[in-house]
C-alpha cells in the first residue's frame, strides 16, 4: 500500500469514526422511510405548495439521500448537507456528479454540524443520537418560526411534535415547528 493511499484511508477511517462518536454513525435511512415522510409531511400553506425558493437542510447528511429524495419530488428546493464523514459524501458527490443536472441544486458540504447556517432554512433533516439533543435544541433556535424539523428514531426531550409520521417496519419520524424551539430556548 502506498502512503497516499494508506493516508487517504487513515482520514475516512478518523472521519468516521469522528463522526460515529460526536454525533451519529453513517446509517442510511431505507428508501421507503423516505418516501413515506415524503409523501405524509404537512407543508404549511404558507409555503406556497412547495413552489421554489424553499431551503432543506440536513445535519448529518451521510451520502445525501435525503436531499437526494427531496428534489427529485420537489426540483425547485435548495436542498444542502453537512456531514463530516468522508466516504458518504464522496459517494453523494458521484451520485450528483452522474445527475448533475436534475441535482444542480443539491449542495453536500464538509463540515460540522454545529458550524452549519440553518437560518433561512425552511426544512432541517436529522438522524442522530439522542445524547446530543439538549445541545441540537440550543441549535435548532436559530431557525425561522416557521421552518419544519424532522427528526428520525427519537422524539426530543420536552417537546412535543406537530406530526409524527410512522409506517410498518420504519422508524418513526417526528416533525416539530421552528417556533418551538424558540419557546424552548426561553425557558
Amino acid at each position: 500500500m502506498t502512503p497516499f493511499l494508506f493516508l487517504i484511508l487513515l482520514a475516512i477511517v478518523i472521519s468516521a469514526a469522528y463522526a460515529g462518536y460526536s454525533a451519529a454513525p453513517w446509517v442510511p435511512t431505507k428508501p421507503a422511510q423516505r418516501q413515506l415522510v415524503l409523501d405524509n409531511l404537512k407543508f404549511p400553506s404558507s409555503y406556497g405548495g412547495v413552489r421554489g425558493g424553499l431551503t432543506v437542510v440536513d445535519l448529518g447528511c451521510g451520502d445525501g439521500a435525503w436531499l437526494f429524495a427531496f428534489a427529485a419530488k420537489y426540483p425547485s428546493i435548495t436542498a444542502i448537507g453537512y456531514d463530516i464523514s468522508l466516504l458518504p459524501l464522496v459517494i453523494g458527490q458521484l451520485r450528483k456528479l452522474l445527475s448533475f443536472k436534475k441535482f444542480a441544486h443539491v449542495h453536500l458540504r464538509f463540515g460540522n454540524l454545529w458550524r452549519a447556517d440553518i437560518s433561512q432554512a425552511d426544512v432541517v433533516l436529522i438522524f442522530l443520537m439522542r445524547k446530543i439533543y439538549p445541545r441540537l435544541i440550543t441549535k435548532l433556535s436559530a431557525i425561522p418560526p416557521h421552518a419544519l424539523v424532522a427528526i428520525e428514531a427519537w422524539p426530543l426531550p420536552n417537546l412535543t411534535p406537530i406530526q409524527t409520521i410512522t409506517g410498518p417496519n420504519l422508524l418513526p419520524v417526528y416533525i416539530y415547528r421552528g417556533e418551538q424551539f424558540h419557546r424552548a430556548r426561553a425557558l
